[in-house]
């Protein structure tokens, strides 16, 4: 462990890395070890900094942040680090219960069924990716060499991930009043926008497409439901005639039929603009 003070602040550096480690000092010695060192501390310092502007919040205990962009293969990785599974973890059911009582308040008239469609709708993988690639959150991300070469940082279920994880990270560090104040700086132009494809209900769409003949049939198939219990990724299958129309993926199996929906639409709107043919006359391989 060494110590190093850069603009009047000591920074403790931990030599994780024994081969890099040895590689620096037959290098070029200890002093091209501290420059190493010393330059990654400054771009962690300005890392932090630039985040907590594009935040809009400065916070009293900056490892949250530090955690909240942290993914599981760089914490493994160093062996040390804290991934930002737990806070996305709280994250989830904060960004929830902000977005239903946004909802519940503002649409005094809609029953549960419609509030609960457009909650689902606003904080879906999709939209959440959108809220963090609008703050590029993508560029600040601590990624393993492996997870970046494989496009981790534009990767949607990261980036929609650590949105959930900073929610918590801000609401740990400065309670719920200010992560309300975040949160809906997103939620509210995105309710605003209904124009927005989030909010049409594909499963019904593409329902009332396929009942034209009575003799259509679709149904989704569970394909597979992979990852941890707090972070399962679910793919289902439509299935229209007893052939695959259409793949979706979500974090529940309700979402991932949505997608599974708008991706089976998507093939009907071709196949009606090449061949002129309604949806009882098409024929799917």
């Amino acid at each position: 462990m060494i110590y190093v003070s850069i603009q009047g602040r000591i920074f403790k550096i931990m030599l994780f890395n024994w081969t890099l480690t040895l590689a620096y000092f037959f290098a070029g010695g200890l002093l091209s070890l501290l420059k190493f060192y010393m330059i990654q501390a400054v771009l962690e310092v300005s890392i932090v900094k630039e985040l907590e502007r594009i935040i809009g919040h400065n916070f009293k205990n900056e490892k949250l942040l530090k955690i909240a962009i942290t993914h599981s293969s760089f914490a493994n990785e160093l062996g040390k680090s804290e991934s930002y599974e737990r806070l996305e973890f709280l994250g989830d059911s904060i960004l929830g219960f902000i977005t239903s009582e946004y909802l519940f308040s503002r649409f005094q008239n809609l029953p549960e069924g419609e509030l609960t469609r457009m909650r689902s709708c606003l904080v879906c993988e999709k939209t959440l990716k959108n809220f963090s690639a609008n703050l590029g959150i993508g560029n600040f991300l601590r990624l393993s060499h492996g997870e970046q070469r494989s496009g981790g940082r534009n990767r949607s279920s990261i980036l929609a991930d650590v949105f959930e994880a900073l929610v918590a990270a801000l609401y740990l560090d400065s309670g719920i009043e200010n992560t309300k104040n975040f949160v809906l700086r997103f939620i509210v132009p995105e309710t605003d926008n209904l124009k927005n494809s989030c909010f049409r209900d594909y499963k019904t769409e593409i329902q009332e497409l396929v009942q034209v003949n009575p003799e259509n049939s679709i149904n989704y198939e569970l394909v597979s439901a992979t990852g941890p219990d707090h972070d399962k990724v679910f793919v289902v299958s439509l299935m229209f005639n007893g052939k695959k129309l259409g793949v979706g993926r979500g974090k529940n199996k309700k979402e991932a039929e949505q997608h599974a929906a708008e991706a089976a639409l998507k093939v009907f709107e071709a196949s009606r603009k090449n061949t002129k043919k309604l949806p009882s006359q098409l024929h799917v391989k």
